[in-house]
């Protein structure tokens, strides 16, 4: 037979003259029984506390807060849901026990917390991290912004058994002193910082998770703008507030819900699988995990967050998984060299230390002492402004931003990313604003935009396309691996090259020959081009980025030429000039 809702009587003397209470002191909770004016005592569990009577904001997932101290001195807490009390209860006790609260009497302690749930304060759940409204940030161990008032209380219980490293150590001062300030100049630090300060703002700006991939070989000094951009928020990690790459699908998951509406810092790319770097990179992105259902054949609640990211690894995207990227993951996590070209690697200016390296060590030994109160901060700060003008005030700066960028003939993924990296500007001047960061005022957008422009000028300009130079660098690899060998010269006479002998081609993919102005034109066969040449792409697109830049001859409007070749009469070929290998291809064979 199914037990009944709650939990069983207390068991002990049946007298009707025996008066029980419950007593809880420093030692623990006690089973109090008195009967003709004598008092027995009996332990039933260490000493904790009923945090709330909570429910999720929808009304569901109703339970029991509890809070204790383990014999180490930690702080515990556990979320007892209801339905267990329904022929589950041993599950309650199994769950505190593995916590570390040691319970003496089962019965009797399902009886106390069963009582005391009706009167404890009633409080909603919050299931991840940061914004649970608009004027309450969720932290794991903090609710910044008001808790009294008419609204509820809000405690924070979260699913993931992955640690949290949002800590506090030290004072906003000495975060200034020896790390902040320190900052001024360097490019890559501000960006690591305003990455830190940008995650609150994406939910309240209405916008998407942004990314920043710091891209450069080993001992450059990225991973130490992982520790002082990481600074900001939290430490007590291995690496200070930093994750690892290395981490499956479901591990990174995990980890991105538990950073919701902050920063992610992932440190060195090369440690995750790269079959699921670019699924990754699309994950994070889409700001939601995978569904999944329950055992019951329910939709289990999705794993939801906003983030900003910001990565390092010794190269880039794309490179690591091997695959050709599109413009999406581009723009999702922004590649940008790590190199500030000053010759000292990551830094523009070591701040009077003898090398850099020894400015990186004591930049990131003071990342491990002081950290996290500035986030605490900035966050109490920005609950304080009006929820109705935030938006203003931090798209002001935005604005500021795209307009020193001068996007008039920008191609829209690098009007997208500029409106990120815009983003991120906006966050470091708000917080230089609030006092918090110690820089003067438009140190945040001045070196975020050098960063930009660093992205720009990798990519080819402001005009240029990412998924236009894909294509071009497919057709012109193809050709700088199978020129000599996959196409076969259009004879005229004697061969271009003025031998006698035939060169035996194989797998041929075209021909080549001499254009009246003694450059060189490849001849490609249709089918050759589409599945060779452009797979993955889209055979169009490709043929519209090679007219575009003037190495495509065609015929009107057609992306054909039609040509007699040996052996085959007149057919129809795609004809592409030399010169996209680089400069005036007369010499290319």
């Amino acid at each position: 037979m199914a037990n009944k809702m709650g939990p069983p009587r207390a068991t002990g003397d049946s007298a009707e003259s025996t008066k029980r209470t419950f007593s809880m002191s420093r030692s623990g909770l006690y089973l109090v029984a008195e009967q003709d004016g004598e008092e027995r005592r009996s332990r039933v569990s260490d000493p904790f506390q009923v945090v709330g009577n909570v429910s999720d904001p929808n009304g569901s997932s109703y339970g029991i807060m509890l809070r204790w101290r383990d014999d180490r001195g930690r702080q515990k807490q556990q979320l007892v849901p209801l339905r267990l009390f329904d022929g589950a209860r041993h599950e309650i006790c199994a769950q505190l026990l593995d916590g570390g609260l040691r319970i003496e009497k089962p019965n009797i302690f399902l009886k106390y917390i069963w009582r005391h749930s009706r009167t404890a304060v009633k409080a909603h759940l919050a299931f991840t991290t940061g914004w649970f409204d608009p004027a309450r940030y969720v932290l794991p161990d903090e609710i910044v912004g008001p808790q009294l008032g008419n609204e509820a209380k809000v405690i924070y219980a979260g699913r993931s058994e992955t640690p949290h490293y949002f800590h506090a150590s030290g004072t906003i001062e000495e975060w200034q002193e020896h790390l902040s300030r320190r900052c001024i100049g360097n490019s890559r630090l501000v960006l690591a910082v305003c990455c830190s300060f940008a995650g609150p703002l994406l939910r309240l700006a209405g916008g998407e998770s942004v990314g920043v991939h710091l891209r450069g070989p080993s001992s450059i000094g990225k991973s130490t703008a992982g520790y002082v951009g990481g600074s900001v928020v939290g430490g007590g990690g291995p690496k200070g507030f930093a994750r690892s790459w290395h981490a499956t699908m479901n591990g990174l998951e995990a980890v991105a819900a538990l950073h919701n509406d902050a920063i992610l810092i992932l440190d060195e790319l090369s440690q995750v699988d790269p079959r699921d770097a670019v699924k990754s990179i699309y994950m994070l992105g889409n700001n939601a995990g995978k569904n999944r259902m329950n055992a019951d054949g329910t939709q289990r609640r999705t794993s939801e967050w906003r983030l900003a990211i910001l990565s390092s690894g010794e190269v880039k995207l794309g490179e690591h998984a091997g695959v050709r990227t599109r413009g999406g993951s581009e723009v999702r996590l922004l590649d940008i060299d790590a190199d500030a070209g000053r010759g000292m690697g990551l830094f523009d200016d070591i701040r009077g230390t003898p090398a850099p390296k020894a400015f990186a060590d004591e930049l990131k030994a003071a990342a491990l002492r002081f950290y996290g109160t500035p986030f605490r901060e900035y966050l109490r700060r920005l609950c304080d402004i009006d929820p109705d003008i935030r938006p203003e005030v931090i798209l002001s700066y935005r604005d500021e931003f795209i307009e020193l960028c001068g996007l008039n003939h920008a191609t829209p993924e690098v009007g997208r990313a500029a409106s990120h990296m815009a983003l991120l500007a906006a966050a470091g001047e708000l917080a230089t604003r609030m006092g918090i960061t110690g820089w003067p005022h438009g140190e945040a957008i001045t070196q975020v935009k050098r960063c930009f422009d660093a992205w720009v000028a990798d990519r080819g300009g402001q005009q240029a396309a990412h998924d236009e130079e894909q294509a071009l660098a497919a057709v012109r690899r193809y050709l700088e691996q199978n020129g000599s060998s996959r196409f076969e010269p259009v004879r005229r006479g004697k061969l271009p090259d003025q031998s006698t002998t035939p060169v035996p081609v194989r797998d041929r993919a075209g021909f080549w020959r001499r254009a009246a102005d003694g450059s060189t034109e490849f001849l490609f066969f249709r089918e050759t081009f589409k599945s060779e040449v452009c797979a993955g792409f889209d055979v169009n697109r490709v043929l519209k980025a090679l007219a575009k830049r003037d190495v495509l001859r065609r015929e009107g409007k057609s992306m054909t030429i039609k040509t007699r070749l040996p052996g085959l009469g007149n057919i129809r070929v795609y004809c592409v000039r030399g010169a996209i290998i680089g400069g005036d291809d007369k010499d290319t064979h």
